[in-house]
């Protein structure tokens, strides 16, 4: 029995790789040698393993436990059939969407019905059609397999092969499609990272701090020389953003762009008391009271913030390095860039992605603690403003600043404890839900604070050299940070999307603009719209290279639902039905209110899920 069910996981894997072609359809042919290895090596590995998973799994159990052929080969059969039934639904699905088939995805069809995806009546028939000859074409290679076993085996004998052999090549041939991606993923590697989102269940190996220890990854020449052939490279890849080139006129007024983004800053800890800089500059300000991260995790919070995108694109813009559109659009107007940051920016992978387009990019700031390195940005900040300033030919700049303190809740140990009781350093081990969160809390309000001495540095020298008439100034977090809030044992976050976690503060000093306080749901989704819509005068539909929203448009609609992300998750937000829908990395989705608060599953919005469905796959060719 054994060796029957290797030779039937062959027969599949041939049944497999027939269907992968239809995957292989959608791709652009690769661009180098490498990268036709990595295509070769990863199609026959990839779905070998996907049908070697059943035997592996469930059939070699089955056959010690209750060894009987008759009731054994049959659910191989029905076990193959309900697999191969599942990967060409997914091609359906990915042909259409560009994303992989779920048990989410499952859910929406049936509560959805068309509105999901146009199943007729003669679909539906055709569909059940086909797996009912997926079955006996299975039944029939079982029966085929079994009657013809000893001749099989003789036949590869006489070809000196054998099971064993096979199984050892395509294994070699899996594991040296990770190893390929691990070192395409270390030099910039395009041609090759762009291939791998189109395998269903496929996580392709990265190893990146072993590489950066062996000193195996790109130079600083390298990368840039791989970046400008990714942008040179004639093949388009599967994103089409933006869906149409931007129409845009020549400022008015060249403003500057400054945009100071606070790590882990959630938005109630922009008060009087905590930060009271930032506060007495808000109050000169449009200050946005329900404003929204893209996501709770890093990654997803500035990759939201700067091309009015879901998460649910980082990978494809990571692999095919592409940068968003509204640095672009400052660089095509001639401004200086500045940015600086205390966290490194190629870990996640912002090299790669939103600062892809600048070629003198500081990746890393030394110090031994963030609030040095923290120090060291603000004083390098205002040391490139002075030559910026000082230049004959003085142009408009884009500056960013990426403070990072409060998400590795460190400060001077000089530095004032203005609340108390409080710890003097984080200590994760202590936590638990009965844990009192106010001396962490005071912890994290006391680095805020000190943060905010470094931004009030910033807004000051900017005041004193009567720049804050000339220059646009964002001061956002890129995500949250929860104190047990909700009573569930969440700290930190990337572990849930309540607002404990996603909501932050957003000040937007736009000269000549009114100042106030807005309460209306806005997002980091609606900040590139906002900027080329109204600094660049783009005309293009918003829709044409964002999901967002014109921040100043006249006919604003409320935000009711909003679709999050996280490194492996995302969450579909539901504001009016107060509930959040999770989808996970394997598939699987919960249902919670907004205090986290677990749902039935089938009290999922099929409207909501619709836009988010289409929000995801928007930007797919």
């Amino acid at each position: 029995m054994l060796r029957w069910g290797g030779w039937f996981v062959l027969v599949n894997a041939i049944f497999f790789l027939v269907l992968s072609s239809r995957y292989l359809a959608m791709m652009e042919w690769p661009e180098t040698p490498l990268s036709w290895a990595y295509l070769f090596s990863s199609t026959l590995g990839h779905f070998s393993l996907l049908s070697f998973l059943p035997y592996g799994l469930l059939f070699m159990p089955l056959v010690f436990f209750f060894p009987v052929p008759c009731f054994t080969m049959l659910f191989m059969v029905i076990l193959y059939t309900f697999e191969f039934s599942l990967l060409m639904i997914d091609t359906i699905v990915f042909a259409q969407y560009r994303f992989h088939l779920s048990l989410f995805y499952f859910d929406m069809l049936m509560n959805g019905g068309n509105q999901i995806i146009g199943f007729s009546s003669q679909t539906w028939v055709l569909a059940i059609s086909g797996i009912v000859m997926v079955f006996f074409l299975e039944g029939l290679s079982a029966v085929g397999v079994w009657k013809k076993l000893d001749r099989i085996a003789t036949k590869m004998r006489g070809m000196k092969m054998s099971g064993a052999r096979i199984s050892v090549a395509l294994t070699l041939l899996f594991i040296g499609s990770h190893l390929i991606h691990i070192w395409a993923d270390a030099h910039y590697d395009r041609p090759v990272k762009t291939l791998a989102r189109y395998y269903p269940l496929l996580r392709p190996a990265t190893a990146q701090k072993f590489m950066t220890s062996r000193g195996w990854v790109a130079s600083e020449s390298e990368r840039k020389h791989q970046i400008l052939k990714a942008k040179l490279s004639s093949t388009k890849g599967a994103l089409n953003y933006p869906t149409e080139p931007l129409r845009c006129l020549p400022p008015e007024e060249k403003y500057n762009l400054l945009m100071v983004i606070i790590d882990s800053w959630r938005y109630d800890a922009m008060t009087s008391e905590i930060t009271p800089k930032i506060h007495a500059f808000s109050k000169k300000s449009l200050t946005y009271q329900k404003h929204f991260s893209g996501g709770n995790a890093t990654r997803i919070g500035i990759f939201s913030l700067f091309y009015g995108l879901p998460g649910t694109y980082w990978h494809d813009f990571e692999s095919n390095q592409r940068g968003p559109v509204l640095l672009e659009t400052f660089l095509k107007n001639g401004y200086n860039t500045g940015v600086f940051a205390s966290a490194p920016l190629n870990s996640p992978e912002f090299d790669r992605t939103v600062f892809s387009a600048i070629g003198d990019l500081p990746l890393k700031t030394p110090g031994h603690s963030t609030d040095e390195r923290d120090r060291e940005i603000t004083r390098r900040w205002l040391s490139w403003l002075d030559m910026n300033q000082a230049a004959k030919s003085r142009k408009p700049f884009f500056g960013f600043l990426f403070f990072d303190s409060l998400h590795g809740y460190q400060y001077p140990s000089d530095y004032p404890r203005h609340f108390s009781p409080t710890w003097e350093e984080a200590n994760y081990l202590l936590l638990n839900n009965d844990t009192d969160p106010l001396p962490f809390r005071n912890l994290y309000n006391n680095i805020a604070h000190f943060q905010d001495s470094l931004v009030g540095e910033i807004l000051d020298d900017l005041e004193r050299r009567h720049l804050l008439n000339d220059t646009i100034v964002i001061i956002t977090g890129d995500h949250g940070q929860e104190f047990n809030d909700n009573q569930k044992n969440y700290w930190g976050h990337n572990s849930n999307f309540t607002r404990y976690q996603t909501q932050v503060p957003l000040i937007i000093h736009w000269p000549k603009r009114p100042t106030g306080s807005i309460t209306e749901r806005t997002s980091h989704m609606d900040l590139p719209a906002t900027i080329l819509s109204n600094l660049f005068q783009c005309t293009n539909p918003t829709e044409t290279y964002s999901i967002g929203r014109d921040l100043f448009s006249q006919d604003l609609k409320p935000l009711n639902t909003l679709l999050m992300s996280s490194y492996s998750s995302y969450g579909i937000v539901d504001f009016e039905a107060m509930q959040i829908t999770v989808k996970n990395g394997l598939g699987f989705y919960d249902v919670y209110d907004h205090h986290y608060n677990e749902l039935s599953a089938g009290q999922t919005g099929t409207q909501a899920a619709l836009q988010a469905i289409k929000d995801m796959s928007r930007f797919y060719r």
